[in-house]
């Protein structure tokens, strides 16, 4: 599946596309997430715009690592449960962001 961090709302948006998560850590109260970009860098960015622009790699991400039942990733486990859900939550995401450009 191809992953995107949105900045859609600005004129020449770009995409940034990812290939994975990687790792996740909790800092200064907040979950980060190392992401391996297209061009193989690794940076660390909130979880919660990786949240917002791809949960269904998050949750596949989440349910691969046995986060689903901590704190915070307990929302992963709708979508790791039933693998037809997936798909079609991933084309009502798709979808609905095609909407907002």
């Amino acid at each position: 599946m191809i992953n995107k961090y949105e900045r859609c709302k600005e004129e020449n948006a770009k995409f940034y596309i990812f290939k994975q998560i990687l790792d996740h850590k909790f800092e200064k109260g907040k979950w980060k997430l190392l992401i391996l970009w297209e061009n193989d860098e690794h940076t660390w960015k909130e979880y919660k715009s990786i949240k917002e622009t791809d949960p269904i790699t998050l949750a596949k991400y989440a349910h691969d690592k046995s986060n689903i039942s901590t704190p915070g990733w307990k929302w992963c486990k709708r979508y790791s449960k039933n693998p037809r859900k997936v798909i079609n939550l991933s084309r009502i995401f798709t979808q609905q962001k095609s909407k907002k450009c």
